[in-house]
């Protein structure tokens, strides 16, 4: 009888992705003097995050890290049951930005990890099928990860002056129960002609205490 032993495929495209998203999580976790600066306010807000006392990026190098063993020895099952739960953390932490602030660093992240399930779901060489729970969670983590993207887009956008060439005249609306609105007095105090609006109740008060301090 003459025996012989199966190997199976390896997700080459799965397996790279796997380590570009090793790569950029251990790019990140180097020395905030080696690291370029961030692009967007949520890199200071996640860069030092931990997960039981280790560093997040060292958590996701690890993560990709098992996910490149994993397909180098053709366990695709496995290792999509590992980017599906990957996937649904990403999407908490993903809602988690929305609220608070994009992070570019976090995005890259989340791009090698979705790339991950979706070219191993469209495989031919040690693929999976393409199960409807996959397919669900990656439409919901997708929406996540464009809404955040949008809004690091809008961050980064360089701002354009509305008006006529020279005018340096700027006028100002604020409401004093707008935060926003008090940085930019703060900012533009000096430089602007003043509008207070009176938005919601005590705003009126507000508007006369603030125009005693301008007398001052």
């Amino acid at each position: 009888m003459t025996g012989f032993s199966y190997t199976p495929p390896i997700p080459r495209l799965t397996l790279l992705f796997a380590l570009l998203g090793l790569a950029w999580c251990a790019y990140i976790s180097f020395p905030a003097e080696v690291q370029a600066p961030c692009a967007t306010s949520g890199c200071e807000l996640f860069r030092d995050s931990k997960i039981a006392g280790l560093s997040l990026w060292w958590v996701g190098g690890a993560f990709f890290f098992v996910i490149s063993i994993l397909c180098l020895r053709g366990k695709s099952f496995l290792a999509a049951k590992l980017l599906a739960l990957g996937i649904f953390l990403d999407a908490i932490l993903l809602v988690i930005m929305f609220f608070t602030a994009p992070c570019l660093d976090c995005l890259g992240v989340a791009a090698w990890l979705g790339l991950c399930l979706l070219s191993l779901m469209l495989s031919r060489d040690g693929g999976i099928p393409a199960k409807k729970g996959y397919s669900f969670l990656l439409t919901l983590w997708f929406g996540f990860f464009l809404a955040n993207s949008v809004l690091a887009l809008n961050e980064k956008l360089p701002d354009y002056t509305i008006g006529r060439e020279g005018s340096n005249e700027i006028r100002l609306f604020f409401s004093p129960s707008c935060p926003a609105c008090r940085e930019a007095v703060n900012t533009l105090g000096g430089k602007a002609h003043l509008y207070p609006v009176d938005e919601k109740d005590g705003d009126c008060d507000a508007i006369l205490r603030f125009a005693e301090r301008l007398k001052a």
